[in-house]
């Protein structure tokens, strides 16, 4: 007698297959972010990250942007200092990173590091912001009508 046997399906279903391990970071963020206090302070830092970041463009005394006798500028811009543009650099770098998603986190964060380290070190020797700087000189050029357009900061006058 010949004895029959039968082997099991070579080809599970997907379903039956087990799902990747999570790393230990995307097991500690999935638990920390599954309660509703996590989340609102998750927020509130990114609130405070974002408007530590662009806090020249909130509350400054220089207007964003002037057109005086036909010519465009941006008094801000040209008063930033080496910290402001790192700090700006940084989180467009951040923004980058958080889109491209085949880059590791350990490489993305060696990439944060090395925009810091040139960005900072580049702009602390290039960039230098005026020493003496009269508020004043915008808004008496705005009262006397010198200026043809203003933008300012929303919060005009820090």
């Amino acid at each position: 007698m010949s004895s029959i046997t039968t082997t099991p399906n070579a080809d599970p279903s997907p379903a039956a297959e087990p799902a990747p391990p999570k790393s230990i970071l995307r097991q500690v963020l999935g638990d920390t972010l599954a309660r509703i206090g996590a989340r609102i302070g998750a927020i509130w830092i990114a609130v405070l990250m974002l408007l530590a970041v662009f806090a020249p463009f909130i509350a400054n005394s220089h207007p964003l942007l002037i057109k005086q006798a036909g010519q465009w500028s941006s008094p801000l811009l040209q008063h930033l200092n080496a910290t402001d543009i790192t700090l700006l650099a940084l989180f467009l770098a951040f923004v980058v990173l958080l889109l491209v998603r085949r880059i590791k986190v350990h490489t993305k964060l060696f990439i944060l590091l090395a925009v810091a380290a040139v960005v900072g070190t580049t702009t602390a020797l290039t960039v230098s912001t005026p020493t003496a700087v009269v508020y004043q000189k915008y808004r008496l050029a705005e009262a006397a009508g010198e200026l043809e357009f203003v933008l300012h900061a929303p919060v005009p006058y820090s």
